[in-house]
């Protein structure tokens, strides 16, 4: 079965934007007193615009008038496979002193509820009458000033000077409803490319969806109205591209000529009964799917094209060489068809926990990659990873030269990965025996997985012999308290 492909597209059309287009720099002489230069963000340092040209004033009294200045931001933090969708943007608002014209200026997040869609040009101070989600305040450090909770157009909740503050203000009913919640954001940047056939203002008409790149994550407070409802997922994603001109996740037309669509590709090769039926291995393969950790490695070389026949299974007999391998990706240059099968006995050992089963799936998940990008660079199908070519050239005709590849290229990014999809694994024992640990450390125990099955390359043999004890450390750890047990929670 060909790897099928499920696209989510958030669209917006030209003429909800219109108006908003005559963006300045926040830097424009214009506005010298705004400055961005402190602020603790480096995305909105170095992405934030602001429409200064169309000011809308917001509140006028006998010392200040409020000026409101929407900007180029305009994305979404999503929980993937459900409709939970968190719109966000940021406005100017700018306090002028009416006697001697000096201004100060808050830069405003508003977060939708995530139950309720949004544009652009309808996410902003001036409209909260009907508006349900979360107002945060910052000054221009980045440093929050405050955070509200809006239902229906109701200020319901709010906190002052730190969004970490228990003390709810006075202009607030004292027993405030919904709470405070403190989201992981998963980071991600999609990549596109011009297509042939047509410009708008000098700038390609359409492009095409080519491969998305984990970007790291950071933490999102904001305000619910249900406590026990709303937010309970390990992780929203955001998608950003800054790439092809648009920011904060959209980008300028793709295949259907509809402008500032963002596509998020999230992949499900075939798995068989037998792999279906594991629990362990099948809800550890869910909850890297999940993560988007196993779409982003299959697609690291040709995008959108890396489509191919992809199936895992679960073998009592592995089909490789290596007869202590636990896992096996095999291919055949005449057949589209590339299988992962991983070991039944090491899967049913008391002794393989969940992680490393996560390590194996990723291990063998790079090794498929590696065969397909192969496979279409043979075929004449230029990747887009430039440095593939010359890559490939030079370890084709090392012994065993993908393990030779992914020693030298893909450590990093298994560990990456493994960091990435643990906690949602409930291996809180591991957590809680080793996080006040002082000999512990979760940056080289997830280097020490990166490396199992690369022990007999050059780069592996030289890691196993300087760390002989500590890798034997790690492993034991991971054997003895991570949990054997399987996370099948969607």
């Amino acid at each position: 079965m060909l790897l099928s492909v499920l696209i989510f597209t958030q669209c917006e059309n030209n003429d909800e934007i219109q108006g908003f287009s005559n963006y300045e720099n926040v830097t424009d002489e214009l506005n010298t007193e705004f400055n961005l230069e402190n602020f603790n963000n480096d995305y909105i340092k170095k992405n934030l615009e602001v429409n200064w040209s169309e000011s809308i004033i917001l509140k006028e009294d006998s010392i200040n008038i409020n000026y409101l200045y929407q900007t180029n931001i305009f994305s979404n933090l999503h929980a993937p496979k459900t409709d939970f969708r968190i719109f966000y943007t940021y406005n100017i608002l700018e306090i002028k002193d009416k006697k001697d014209l000096t201004s100060t200026f808050k830069i405003v997040k508003l977060l939708t509820d995530g139950y309720s869609t949004t544009t652009r040009k309808d996410l902003n101070l001036k409209k909260l009458n009907n508006f349900s989600g979360t107002v945060i305040s910052y000054n221009l450090k980045g440093e929050t000033l405050s955070l509200k909770g809006y239902k229906n157009g109701i200020l319901k909740s709010e906190l002052k000077d730190s969004p970490y503050s228990n003390t709810q203000t006075k202009n607030v009913p004292p027993l405030a409803e919904g709470c405070y919640l403190t989201q992981r954001i998963e980071l991600y940047k999609d990549y596109y490319r011009p297509l042939l056939g047509g410009t708008i203002a000098g700038r390609p008409s359409e492009w095409q969806y080519t491969h998305t790149t984990y970007e790291g994550s950071n933490y999102q407070q904001f305000w619910v109205s249900d406590c026990y409802s709303s937010g309970n997922y390990p992780s929203l994603h955001e998608h950003r591209n800054t790439s092809s001109g648009g920011h904060g996740g959209s980008n300028p037309g793709n295949l259907n000529n509809n402008a500032n669509c963002s596509d998020e590709i999230i992949f499900d090769p075939e798995r068989t009964s037998t792999f279906l039926n594991n629990d362990k291995v099948n809800c550890t393969y869910e909850r890297l799917l999940d993560t988007n950790t196993l779409g982003t490695i299959l697609t690291d070389f040709f995008g959108d094209d890396a489509q191919y026949n992809l199936t895992f299974d679960i073998v009592s007999d592995l089909p490789c060489s290596n007869t202590d391998a636990v896992g096996c990706t095999y291919g055949n240059s005449n057949s589209p068809n590339i299988n992962i099968d991983i070991d039944l006995e090491y899967i049913n050992n008391n002794k393989t926990a969940t992680i490393l089963i996560a390590q194996t799936l990723i291990h063998e998940a790079i090794h498929a990659n590696l065969y397909a990008a192969v496979k279409k660079y043979n075929n004449g199908q230029e990747p887009l990873d430039s440095s593939f070519e010359a890559l490939y050239e030079s370890y084709r005709t090392m012994n065993n030269w993908q393990h030779e590849y992914m020693a030298d290229h893909y450590t990093s990014i298994i560990a990456q990965a493994l960091r990435e999809v643990h906690g949602s694994l409930n291996d809180q024992q591991l957590f809680d025996w080793y996080n006040d640990n002082s000999e512990w450390s979760w940056d080289n125990f997830y280097e020490t997985l990166s490396y199992i099955g690369l022990q007999n390359t050059i780069n592996g043999s030289i890691y196993y012999a300087a760390n002989e004890s500590e890798i034997s450390f790690y492993q034991n750890g991971a054997e003895t308290f991570s949990t054997k047990s399987p996370n099948c929670d969607e």
